[in-house]
């Protein structure tokens, strides 16, 4: 729709906030539900996620949430980590 101006930043919308209401299509996260999962204790990489029932090919997963960070806030980042601390990078 020509009133989404979240879709032009690639934002999702918000029914309350957004003027196309509960009929947006920008919706996508947030209309879908994704499939149980548990969290889990691995013997040597700390907790991870699992699901808890089989996953069909493209379903919706979990929607990811994370900081974007510049490089040179990435370097400082890596520097200041003890090699027991566990954080994870993924570039864009």
């Amino acid at each position: 729709d020509h009133r989404c101006q979240n879709r032009a930043s690639q934002q999702e919308c918000d029914a309350a906030t957004c003027p196309c209401g509960k009929l947006c299509a920008n919706r996508e996260l947030s209309t879908q539900e994704a499939p149980p999962v548990a969290l889990f204790l691995t013997e040597t990489k700390g907790w991870g996620v699992k699901a808890t029932r089989s996953i069909s090919q493209g379903e919706l997963v979990i929607e990811y949430v994370g900081e974007v960070i510049d490089e040179g806030t990435w370097e400082e980042r890596k520097r200041s980590l003890s090699r027991y601390q566990h954080m994870y990078f993924m570039a864009l």
